[in-house]
């Protein structure tokens, strides 16, 4: 459609000087179509806060999961499903182990008010954990993830003041949540790179023969 509006502007030159507008509007569409197609080809896209995309592996037992925090708990199995990832009860059914330590989470002081009161805290929050793979029985990682918040306290509007809290905590879960399933993504694609790489040599071997 927009190379008919160009095409008509050379056949008809005057017609073209009087809507000037129409072709500044039609250059910048033009633009912005190049620069998105452009972002595109570069991989870029945007991400939504719990939109994750499909997992390296399909299936996972979560062990030790009386350990973690309830919230982080709650969204790490979110995170899982959006990925495609499904939570089996026992081991003959999972692909991988995934094996929790404690929660960590500490609030720390960070400024007051004239009066003495806290007027802001730093929240802290780590997740260790381990990944085995089922059927070889070998480690495959060994992490720990962390968020951190500040968190501004209003003394004049505590219940406000509370309920932000609670939704800065709830945004700290999810992202410990996603970083455990990209981290696990990473291992596993890094893993395969390495097998391949291994058997690469093996297979030029048989071809020579």
């Amino acid at each position: 459609m927009m190379m008919k509006a160009f095409a008509a502007c050379f056949q008809n030159k005057q017609a073209c000087s009087n809507s000037s507008s129409v072709m500044k509007m039609a250059a910048s569409l033009m633009l912005l179509l190049m620069v998105t197609s452009v972002m595109s080809g570069c991989g870029f896209h945007l991400r939504g806060y719990d939109s994750g995309g499909e997992a390296q592996f399909k299936s996972v037992k979560l062990t030790s999961l009386q350990n973690v925090q309830g919230d982080v708990a709650d969204a790490l199995r979110q995170q899982l499903k959006a990925s495609g990832v499904v939570v089996t009860p026992n081991l003959a059914g999972a692909e991988l182990e995934v094996s929790f330590a404690r929660t960590y989470s500490h609030r720390s002081k960070t400024s007051y008010t004239g009066t003495g009161d806290v007027s802001s805290v730093l929240l802290t929050m780590k997740q260790a954990f381990e990944v085995q793979e089922v059927m070889t029985e070998s480690l495959l990682l060994s992490a720990e993830v962390s968020s951190y918040r500040d968190h501004q306290i209003n003394n004049n509007a505590l219940l406000a003041s509370n309920r932000e809290l609670e939704a800065i905590q709830q945004q700290m879960a999810q992202d410990l949540a996603r970083q455990i399933v990209e981290r696990i993504n990473r291992a596993l694609i890094t893993r395969k790179g390495q097998e391949a790489a291994l058997n690469a040599p093996l297979s030029e071997g048989k071809a020579s023969d």
